[in-house]
């Protein structure tokens, strides 16, 4: 049986890949046999759009967001994850533009041709070539078919063209350069006070017991203690099958001559040169010179007379001229484009033409000359049997493990006994671990994936490249911690809950006597609560605030809002775990020669705002000319439709 999936991967891989794009379909709620309802999910003048697309859009957006999310959390992406969900009304919005702004595009004659859609999909998702495989299990990623894939992108390079259209039709003005220029480089200094609930602690006081039982039971999973196993489990390491790798003849010979440049040993010369070199700066007189003595140096050495010789008397090359200016066995791209233009473009021992550049003349003779040729097969043999077993092993590896598991699964035979048939170790995980304590950084995730199968006893694994058997030994439920356990935790919760409530009371008053007077300054408002008035200057849409400040949009955006000092206040914010309560007291437009200076630096911009604008007026234009029906219930639920 091994023999047999060895034989058909290939066929494995294809079938594998289709499979993941069923799934993926059926995981995010695509039922690709259901019949769509009669009525349709959006109406957009004479165009409908059903349910089932709706929802198949709804299904793509979302999973491009969890993508997203997940490269971007890494492993912090399971505790976010059940938030992650697009809005209907997002969908909705999105599938009406594209609808109009697409109708939009081909009215004005913009196509997307066979030719520019093979070339985006080659030079975007390829960067210049094409693999079919590649292709296939990218879309499987996606979960998407191609032709849906391929119509997604005829749409949006339509849309794209008639972007580039309205862009191009609305160059902005140079005062609207200059008012992007003023917003972008105006300067602002802030006062502020940060509260850290930290010293509050102190003030937090007592609990009674009625209150942590409260906190105990509304907050009973932050006490679970998390399920624990104990497992034995063999190891099926690529490596450790490498050896057992079957490599027919023909399929050596097909690596070889598929991979004729890997196995080519390239073109190489032996070669001298002498090389004379411009000084910097040189009259015009003195390059006549120089020029003159090249030339004298190269007939000598084209009529034969003694190359080590005149390498000594004309080079200046003094690392290469103390050995008759020898430079051994090179090959192309050891010395720039004129080099090799003029040496190996002999394809023969000889003379090559004068190099001449800027800063220096070259006199090459090449002494001998070797075209590049295939490396024997014997030659590289041994080198194509460890690739092709570093490629396949892994499937090898994961097939032997495979029957090994079915074999286990119906016969008696404990996890010993079946390693003995592969004689491979049987290893143990420790006595009762917890997901995230794995055996080893290679086995990262293992313990994890036991604990989420732990109804299955024996159990196969694939981890990367290396498949394993499990067999559960112990296995704990998750289960609650007892209250006089988890006490002391309680109330530090409890403790931190009510300081952080202080904090922010102080806050609130802070802002409100900033709002009733803001004349008055933070130092009045702050004035009894023995804080510190802090400041921050050259705060700019470009220079964001740094320290407590940094990092929170909305005080930035706030703070590059303001157009009067001191500052209305509006709110407080939260920061790094601080309050942080802010004023604008001086703000700093650039000066008209930086304004000058800058125009170019920010024309693109302007150049990319005029454009959106553009784009967004012809939008709503299109829509209020437009028919437009949406189905009541789907903008009514946060769901799945």
């Amino acid at each position: 049986m091994i023999q047999w999936i060895h034989k058909n991967k290939r066929s494995l891989a294809v079938f594998m890949i289709l499979s993941a794009i069923v799934l993926s379909m059926s995981l995010f709620g695509v039922d690709i046999a259901a019949n769509a309802p009669q009525r349709s999910a959006i109406t957009i003048n004479d165009h409908e759009i059903s349910f089932q697309e709706f929802q198949n859009e709804r299904n793509k957006r979302q999973r491009l967001m969890i993508e997203q999310y997940r490269r971007l959390l890494g492993d912090n992406f399971n505790q976010f994850a059940r938030n992650l969900n697009v809005p209907n009304s997002q969908v909705v919005d999105a599938l009406i533009a594209e609808t109009l702004v697409t109708a939009e595009a081909r009215r004005f004659g913009f196509r997307t041709g066979e030719e520019q859609l093979r070339n985006v999909i080659r030079r975007d998702i390829f960067g210049g070539s094409f693999d079919p495989q590649l292709y296939s299990a990218y879309l499987a990623q996606l979960g998407v078919s191609s032709r849906t894939f391929e119509e997604d992108l005829r749409k949006d390079l339509v849309m794209q063209q008639y972007r580039d259209l309205l862009r191009d039709m609305s160059v902005p003005s140079k005062a609207e350069i200059e008012s992007v220029t003023r917003r972008e480089e105006t300067k602002y200094t802030i006062d502020f006070v940060e509260i850290d609930p930290a010293a509050y602690q102190e003030k937090a006081g007592s609990f009674s017991d009625e209150e942590i039982k409260s906190y105990y039971e509304r907050h009973q999973t932050d006490f679970e203690i998390a399920p624990q196993v104990t497992y034995n489990y063999i190891v099926f390491d690529p490596e450790t099958f490498a050896s057992k790798v079957e490599i027919a003849e023909d399929e050596i010979e097909f690596v070889y001559s598929d991979n004729e440049s890997k196995y080519t040993l390239p073109e190489k010369v032996r070669a001298a040169h002498i090389v004379i070199k411009v000084p910097d700066g040189a009259a015009e007189e003195m390059l006549q010179e120089i020029k003159r003595r090249a030339e004298e140096a190269y007939a000598k050495a084209a009529a034969g007379e003694d190359f080590a010789g005149l390498a000594t008397l004309y080079s200046n090359d003094f690392a290469t001229s103390l050995k008759g200016g020898d430079l051994g066995w090179i090959t192309r791209g050891t010395f720039d484009k004129r080099f090799d233009d003029a040496v190996f473009g002999l394809q023969k021992a000889g003379m090559a033409p004068l190099i001449e550049r800027a800063d220096s003349y070259e006199i090459v003779k090449v002494e001998e000359y070797q075209p590049s040729q295939p490396k024997p097969l014997e030659e590289v043999r041994a080198e194509i049997e460890a690739e092709i077993r570093k490629v396949e092993a892994p499937a090898y590896s994961s097939a032997a493990a495979q029957e090994l598991y079915d074999e286990w699964l119906s016969g008696e035979k404990n996890i010993a006994q079946i390693a003995e048939k592969v004689e491979l170790a049987v290893e143990a995980s420790g006595d009762l671990v917890e997901s995230g304590s794995d055996p080893s950084p290679q086995l990262k995730g293992l313990t994890a994936k036991v604990i989420k199968n732990a109804e299955q006893g024996r159990q196969l694994i694939e981890l990367q490249d290396r498949t394993v058997l499990v067999e559960i030994s112990k296995f704990n439920e998750p289960k609650l911690a007892p209250l006089d356990d988890v006490r002391d935790k309680i109330v530090t919760a409890l403790q931190k809950q009510r300081a952080d409530e202080l904090a922010q009371a102080d806050a609130e008053k802070i802002l409100a006597v900033l709002q009733s007077m803001p004349s008055k300054g933070l130092k009045s408002a702050a004035a009894g609560l023995n804080l510190k008035v802090q400041q921050q200057g050259e705060i700019g849409r470009r220079s964001p605030p740094t320290g407590v400040l940094g990092g929170n949009q909305e005080l930035i955006e706030d703070i590059v809002s303001a157009v009067q000092v001191p500052s209305d206040v509006g709110r407080f914010y939260k920061n790094q775990g601080k309050y942080v309560v802010a004023q604008v007291v001086s703000i700093t437009p650039p000066s008209p020669e930086t304004i000058k200076e800058k125009l170019d630096t920010y024309r693109a911009q302007a150049e990319q705002e005029s454009a959106q604008i553009a784009f967004e007026s012809a939008l709503n234009r299109l829509k209020a000319s437009s028919e437009i029906d949406v189905d009541p219930g789907i903008l009514a639920e946060g769901g799945d439709v």
